[in-house]
């Protein structure tokens, strides 16, 4: 028989990248918000949100190197999040607010 090898470990990647993502079908996210999230592989991230969606995930912005500053940028924000789901990265703001935000967030 022949035996089955596991899988490589997924790499962790540091730095990574920050990125604003919306759904396709609100793409000011006006209804729904708008997700910022880390990733190294933004694109690739948006492809599996998009997999179990009935719609895709439109990546607006992507930040190299500023994934450590999530958690400061998602408490900044957290008098506008979008609290009509159990969804923590997603926020009721227009893509200028968060890019203030994040460049707020970002070290000197």
């Amino acid at each position: 028989t022949e035996e089955l090898e596991d899988p490589p470990p997924k790499r962790a990647c540091r730095p990574s990248n920050l990125y604003v993502m919306c759904l396709s079908t609100d793409p000011g996210g006006l209804q729904y918000g708008l997700k910022i999230g880390r990733s190294c592989n933004i694109e690739e991230r948006a492809r599996d949100l998009t997999s179990s969606l009935p719609f895709d995930m439109v990546v607006l912005a992507t930040i190299p190197g500023a994934g450590p500053v999530e958690a400061a940028v998602h408490e900044h924000l957290a008098n506008r999040r979008n609290t009509d789901s159990n969804a923590r990265e997603w926020f009721r703001i227009s893509l200028t607010q968060a890019l203030i935000a994040i460049a707020v967030k970002l070290p000197d």
